[in-house]
């Protein structure tokens, strides 16, 4: 058993967002015991690894990408900001992307993730409309409403 198991992360801790800094960090306390879904995850990665130039562009396309489950726990808990919301539509807008680049591999277990990845359309245009492109930190704020999303707010603002 190792003394501390923070340090073993440190050492292999190569991601570029927090939710791959968690999956890490979980993955590393709770390891695969099933040996197909150990080859499918080494398949997986043997495809990343071998291919340095998909490697690079889905790093790049990460590093646009806001902690979206820790976003969506701060909507759901009632707890978000105007700012989080913003974040939330910036992600999303990333998303398709992202979702091309993981079609382009082969392994079957990237496939499957590719297949979940829902792009929400609906939500990511919604936000589009109704946020400033710079939003406040807090609702108190004000100003976070695009002119033109609704009426009696445009009227309220004149």
């Amino acid at each position: 058993m190792l003394a501390n198991p923070g340090s073993l992360l440190a050492v292999l801790d190569r991601t570029v967002t927090a939710m791959g800094a968690r999956m890490l960090s979980d993955w590393l306390a709770s390891p695969l015991t099933d040996i197909d879904q150990i080859d499918a995850r080494l398949d997986a990665v043997g495809e990343l690894a071998g291919d340095e130039s998909a490697r690079a562009l889905f790093r790049e396309r990460l590093r646009g990408v806001y902690d979206i489950e820790r976003l969506l726990a701060r909507v759901t808990t009632g707890r978000s900001s105007p700012r989080d919301l913003c974040f939330i539509g910036r992600t999303l807008t990333d998303l398709p992307h992202l979702k091309q680049s993981i079609g382009a591999l082969q392994s079957p277990l990237l496939g499957e993730l590719n297949g979940q990845l829902e792009l929400c359309p609906d939500v990511r245009d919604q936000l589009q409309a109704s946020l400033v492109d710079d939003c406040p930190l807090t609702s108190r704020d004000g100003g976070f409403i695009r002119s033109g999303c609704n009426a009696e707010l445009d009227e309220l603002r004149e």
